[in-house]
């Protein structure tokens, strides 16, 4: 073991070394015209060429071991302006092992500027992500979805398109998206030292407490005493030393996990790494204050939401929460259905503690207007209850139901949901940005060869037409093929006669052989026929996930989603199932301490709140 001495002169050695230009064929030039504010680097009036630009060596790390996630250097040409010596890796969860097993190179990156130079930025910008658009057809859910957030007065990132190249390699169009980190939160609030958290499951339904939590501790035998930093821990500028040793070395690495052999798996691909575990605060991901972390606050807020009786709730939460920030994201969250966010999933947001009161973040917003459907049908998604707008049982997404348990607190989100149906999502004004964004990008969709989606399936993804409203009491079937339900009846009942359903969908995912094309050409319509080629145009079919994927063009989900909720507004239609279940919808995983699944129709019973 190395003495204190020796890791202090290391880190003092390795902290003059990454301030230094870095000797990687990089270049080093450049001035503070570079970095000095002109105009935000997010235009919103046309798309921007990228370029990472890295050895051949890195490129083909990042393509060999995409599940690795390690930094490598590179320069970052940004319309046509360097910011050298950055630091770039493949990022992502459901998008990144998608992307893997697909055999794609379009992966999604995250590009950190100042993680060996702490001097580097882009226009004030210091951590930027560029998205692939692996589930949207469309490409522009994300950018949409943030703009409604942030007209609806949120702190949200800044989002636009991109073209973008690793090194000779046009990896095609991409959403480049503002990281939530310290210069995010001190761009955002006045408080610029409070805790921001990105929690994960189960710690992100927040229906836990300390004594939880202290529980967990004494079964593991965890001490109280202090645990000793590790220097490798250090903070240099923008990255922690030990990632800063990873990414400059050239030593063999050991070989990460394959695509189909870690983590929790749902059906036969996706996989969770990590998730299930149950050291709450730890999945809670304390993001800032890390080496004196204090979460005295979270432990409060925990408590209220939880245990606090009614009658003194309104007063005991207005302490530790910012009430009318969190009710105007939920009725953003709710109008748009994002549920891969707090609302179902669970996850995809952070809390950030300004003055000793949290707010809520959105965040990952690709999957939202309802194309992550949490096994939801359409229908059942274009009508989603605004007054229980949880994925399942309210009670286990206490955030929602304590608030939206209370009437005033109910009236005001009302209020607010009003506010968005006559401004930024009114039928108007989400179709005229819809087709402007549309007309942007239209270009950079057709010369793009390495998008997930199909040029019809861009076109479709947008305005494809609802032809028809299945009942919403009949669940979505497994497994099925998304595309499957425009087929015609007639269509369909050839085929689940001839393959049965099921089996058409895996064949469908493993591509059709010329035998069964010959039999399909020979019995289906002009129609069906040109829709099943549409389908088998998406090379990423998403295996074993039945929850992507939505049968409605993006401006007529929006046009029956503004008809429903001002329905439910109105009252001529339900706007919650009467008995805290929520939308019924499930991802088949547990929540909490207890069994608070979104999808369970029995729950704990609700602790006695009562003074």
């Amino acid at each position: 073991m190395q003495s204190k001495s020796a890791w202090i002169i290391a880190s003092l050695i390795l902290l003059i070394i990454v301030l230094m230009p870095l000797a990687s064929g990089c270049s080093s030039e450049g001035g503070p015209s570079i970095y000095a504010r002109n105009d935000t680097p997010f235009y919103t009036d046309r798309v921007v060429e990228v370029r990472l630009v890295t050895t051949e060596e890195n490129w083909e790390f990042m393509q060999d071991k995409p599940l690795a996630e390690e930094y490598v250097p590179a320069d970052l040409w940004y319309d046509g302006e360097l910011i050298p010596d950055v630091a770039v890796r493949t990022k992502g969860n459901s998008s990144l092992m998608t992307t893997a097993s697909s055999g794609s190179i379009r992966y999604s990156l995250k590009v950190d500027l100042n993680f060996f130079n702490s001097a580097r930025n882009l226009d004030g910008v210091k951590k930027l992500c560029f998205n692939n658009g692996f589930s949207d057809p469309t490409f522009m859910r994300e950018i949409i979805a943030y703009e409604i957030f942030a007209q609806m007065g949120i702190a949200a990132p800044r989002a636009s398109f991109v073209d973008l190249w690793m090194n000779d390699t046009h990896l095609g169009l991409y959403t480049m998206v503002e990281a939530i980190d310290k210069t995010f939160i001190d761009n955002h609030f006045s408080d610029k030292n409070g805790n921001l958290y990105k929690p994960e499951m189960p710690a992100s339904y927040l229906d836990w407490t300390e004594e939880d939590y202290d529980e967990y501790l004494a079964g593991e035998g965890a001490s109280d005493e202090e645990e000793e930093i590790d220097p490798l821990d250090i903070n240099l500028g923008g990255g922690r030393l030990s990632e800063i040793i990873q990414a400059l070395e050239t030593e063999e690495e050991e070989e990460p996990p394959s695509p189909g052999g870690f983590g929790f798996q749902f059906g036969a691909g996706l996989q969770m790494p990590g998730f299930m575990g149950n050291d709450m605060v730890e999945l809670m991901g304390l993001k800032t204050n890390e080496n004196k972390p204090d979460h005295t606050n979270l432990f409060r807020l925990l408590e209220v939401l939880n245990n606090e009786p009614d009658a003194t709730f309104e007063e005991e939460i207005e302490k530790i929460l910012d009430v009318d920030e969190t009710l105007r994201y939920l009725a953003v969250s709710a109008l748009i259905v994002h549920l891969d966010n707090y609302i179902a999933m669970g996850h995809n947001f952070y809390l950030y503690e300004n003055k000793g009161k949290f707010l809520i973040l959105p965040w990952d917003l690709n999957m939202a207007f309802g194309s992550f459907n949490y096994g939801l049908n359409t229908d059942r998604l274009i009508n989603y209850y605004i007054d229980e707008p949880s994925g399942g049982a309210m009670e286990g997404r206490p955030l929602i139901d304590r608030l939206l348990s209370h009437p005033p607190y109910l009236e005001i989100y009302h209020d607010y949901l009003e506010e968005l149906l006559e401004g930024p999502f009114s039928v108007d004004t989400m179709t005229n940005r819809i087709n402007e964004l549309a007309e942007l990008i239209r270009p950079y969709v057709e010369a793009d060869e390495h998008k997930f989606f199909t040029n019809r399936q861009f076109e479709r993804g947008i305005y494809k037409e609802m032809t028809s409203r299945p009942d919403s009491s009949t669940p979505q079937m497994p497994g099925a093929a998304p595309g499957l339900s425009d087929i015609s009846q007639e269509g369909l009942d050839f085929i689940g006669e001839t393959f049965t359903i099921l089996k058409f969908s895996q064949k469908i995912r493993r591509g059709l052989d010329d035998k069964e094309m010959e039999l399909l050409k020979a019995n289906l319509s002009i129609e069906d026929l040109d829709l099943v080629y549409q389908i088998l145009d998406n090379p990423v079919m998403m295996p074993g996930m039945p929850t992507f994927g939505l049968d409605v063009g993006l401006i007529a989900f929006i046009k029956e989603r503004h008809k429903s909720v001002s329905e439910q507004m109105a009252g001529l239609r339900p706007s919650g199932s009467g008995d805290g279940s929520g939308n019924g919808g499930s991802f088949g995983m547990m929540g909490g301490f207890g069994v608070r699944d979104g999808g369970n129709t029995e729950s704990p019973e609700r602790p006695d709140r009562e003074p």
